[in-house]
């Protein structure tokens, strides 16, 4: 189980570093899953091993508008 204080870490770095080892070294396990109102993903770090899930939730969007070159 990943402390309070380490959970908070990983989240204040954007997932960069391990939450157990702090090596940059990780990688995702797959695709992303989704489960109700959230979608998740599993992670590794590549030097200690461990494993955890990191979990999105959607807080809002923007609407994005894409303009083709011949229309600028």
């Amino acid at each position: 189980m990943i402390k309070k204080t380490s959970q908070r870490n990983y989240a204040k770095t954007e997932g960069i570093y391990c939450p157990f080892c702090r090596n940059s070294n990780t990688y995702a396990l797959g695709s992303f899953y989704t489960f109700e109102n959230s979608a998740f993903r599993r992670i590794e770090c590549s030097s200690c091993r461990r494993r955890w899930k990191d979990k999105y939730k959607l807080v809002g969007f923007k609407e994005i508008i894409v303009l083709c070159k011949s229309e600028i």
